[in-house]
């Protein structure tokens, strides 16, 4: 008997061209890349919302997944409103691709306008509920593959191979419902001269898997990303050597999807998903990203001078645990709370219900990463692993 009831929703979210691209400066000047973006001209492949949505006999949730550079919490908050509305209280998770071929929705690399966002948030609602009318129940696989080579570190240039993970629905053994899957590596190959809307590799990962029956439809989450970048990109940082592209992003996918061997997933039984977020309040230090606020470039609420965000454990029947981090945590943090998560099987998800930009390792404060720039300060990954450990702490009792 199946356990779980699984289904699957899309909807497009590419826009009209024209609008500023995130992700990348189109000037070394900040305040003249600001007055002149780097606008797209055109659409290589479509951005998409897509949905899936988990049942148990406990709880329901719908995981959503935004092919964008980043969306606030503000911008989460209203799909999740939106989808409430419609469906009553169930559980929402919302992340983003952060795919630098999507309109700038942070606000530094030219901004969009409200608009856009009322677009994207109406689509993901759509996804969310398309994903509710087609449930079926499922039979649950699992597995953990190795990538070598596609990766170093952004401040270091040191190799990083990290893991993609999978998690795969089947109507029956061989035919896919849906598939999580789940890799830390920032979605840039297609580099600062493209000024095409692209998911990046995403796209040609989710082509590939989907080319297999058993995978069905394919929703992808970032992971600990902060500081993991393509090798190509790192290596071609201009896109002067002519290293990176849409094509080269596709190549990319292509090989981190070719890690995957679905022979050697395992069947799993789920019977219950726990679904446990808490919205903190994080301090905000950074007088850099106090000043984009202060300047209406970056438009987001404090209160009582602290950042709201949130944070949230997913354990799936203590087989899989997720912790779902609002920013981009540096993947040696990634590795720090995965070995403290429920189950055989740990992994994080990036962006996910918002957008606090970088988080670092206290002792990496200091060094001169860039990264710290854009970060909110030395106590912010603290504060969300407390609270984290707090959420677990309650799932177990």
């Amino acid at each position: 008997m199946n356990n779980i009831y699984v289904g699957f929703g899309l909807s497009d979210i590419t826009p009209r061209s024209g609008y500023a691209m995130g992700g990348f400066q189109s000037r070394k000047n900040f305040l003249l890349s600001l007055m002149f973006p780097r606008k797209s001209k055109g659409t290589a492949d479509s951005l998409e919302a897509r949905a899936i949505s988990l049942k148990t006999r406990n709880q329901h949730l719908i995981m959503i997944s935004l092919d964008v550079i980043a969306f606030y919490k503000d911008e989460i908050d209203l799909i999740k409103a939106g989808i409430w509305d419609k469906l009553g209280k169930v559980k929402i998770l919302v992340a983003s691709t952060h795919t630098h071929g999507s309109p700038d929705f942070y606000g530094i690399y030219g901004g969009s306008p409200k608009k856009l966002k009322k677009m994207v948030i109406e689509k993901a609602v759509e996804a969310a509920i398309e994903s509710t009318k087609n449930m079926k129940p499922a039979k649950t696989y699992v597995g953990v593959f190795e990538t070598e080579g596609l990766c170093l570190k952004s401040h270091t240039m040191e190799p990083v191979n990290p893991k993609i993970y999978v998690i795969n629905f089947r109507e029956s053994k061989e035919n896919g419902t849906a598939t999580i899957t789940n890799f830390a590596c920032h979605p840039n190959v297609s580099g600062p001269k493209n000024k095409s809307y692209t998911s990046d590799f995403v796209h040609s990962l989710r082509n590939k898997l989907e080319s297999n029956k058993k995978m069905g439809k394919i929703i992808y989450f970032n992971g600990a990303v902060g500081d993991v970048h393509p090798k190509i990109s790192l290596q071609d940082l201009t896109g002067e050597r002519g290293l990176r592209g849409i094509e080269e992003a596709y190549k990319f996918g292509e090989k981190v999807a070719g890690a995957i061997k679905t022979e050697e997933l395992r069947e799993i039984k789920v019977e219950t998903v726990n679904y446990v977020s808490k919205e903190i309040l994080v301090e905000g230090e950074n007088k850099i990203l106090r000043l984009f606020r202060t300047l209406g470039i970056v438009r987001r609420k404090l209160i009582e001078g602290k950042v709201p965000t949130e944070v949230a454990i997913l354990n799936l029947n203590n087989e899989v645990g997720m912790a779902a981090i609002p920013g981009q945590p540096f993947y040696q943090l990634g590795q720090e709370i995965e070995k403290e998560l429920p189950g055989e099987i740990g992994l994080t998800l990036g962006l996910a219900n918002d957008e606090i930009a970088y988080i670092l390792p206290p002792q990496e404060f200091g060094k001169g990463f860039s990264e710290e720039r854009f970060s909110l300060g030395k106590n912010t990954w603290n504060q969300i692993k407390e609270n984290l450990k707090q959420i677990m702490t309650k799932i177990n009792t």
